[in-house]
């Protein structure tokens, strides 16, 4: 590949089958220091589970995110709330 001056973060090939998505998720850090992280249950009420492969994945923020955090830090106080973005490549 060429070195431009873009500020792209990423580089990919031109005809390539793969692009790049976003996975996100939230996460929880409660006082005692366990992580969890949030999921829906099948009524959409809020809960949070250990395990990341059952927590809900986003592809934006959602709209409601700091109602999310408040509703989260009246359930447990001293709670950190992060947002967390990892990019993955994906093929087509």
């Amino acid at each position: 590949m060429r070195n431009n001056n873009t500020d792209y973060l990423y580089y990919r090939q031109l005809y390539s089958n793969q692009y790049y998505g976003r996975k996100c998720h939230i996460e929880v850090i409660l006082s005692n220091g366990n992580i969890r992280y949030l999921y829906f249950d099948r009524y959409r009420h809020i809960k949070l589970t250990d395990k990341l492969k059952y927590a809900t994945k986003f592809t934006r923020k959602p709209k409601n995110y700091e109602q999310y955090v408040a509703y989260i830090k009246r359930m447990y106080k001293d709670a950190l709330v992060n947002y967390v973005v990892t990019i993955e490549v994906k093929n087509k």
